[in-house]
């Protein structure tokens, strides 16, 4: 699936203020905060590269299409605002979502690493 450009305009770009606290490891918030994330993410136009539909390339990569520089451009504002986003432990999970591919950060990665340690798997979970 390719990212959708939506309505962003040039003005859009740049604006990666997080819209809501910080999440700080606390296990009871976790379920509201990334409902709030991921709202966000929707808003921002980066939805799929948190669920890792949409890949964005190596950084770098020379000669990219309008497609892979809109992945890569939404890849590092989905990992600017998890950074910023995150205090404490969810802090150094994003942190260390950095790859040879992605020395900036991964965000697909970080968000995988956050819902690996935060997400309570039940029965109800695994059927959605």
């Amino acid at each position: 699936m390719v990212a959708n450009k939506g309505n962003r305009t040039n003005a859009d770009k740049g604006k990666c203020t997080p819209v809501h606290r910080a999440h700080s490891g606390n296990d009871t918030e976790w379920r509201e905060w990334k409902e709030k994330f991921l709202a966000q993410a929707c808003l921002q136009g980066y939805r799929d590269i948190l669920h890792g539909s949409t890949k964005a390339p190596p950084e770098k990569k020379e000669e990219l299409t309008d497609t892979e520089q809109f992945a890569q451009d939404c890849n590092l504002r989905t990992y600017s605002d998890l950074i910023l986003c995150c205090t404490g432990i969810p802090f150094s999970l994003v942190e260390n979502a950095k790859t040879k591919e992605h020395p900036c950060g991964d965000a697909a990665l970080a968000w995988k690493r956050l819902k690996e340690k935060f997400e309570v798997e039940t029965a109800a979970s695994r059927v959605c």
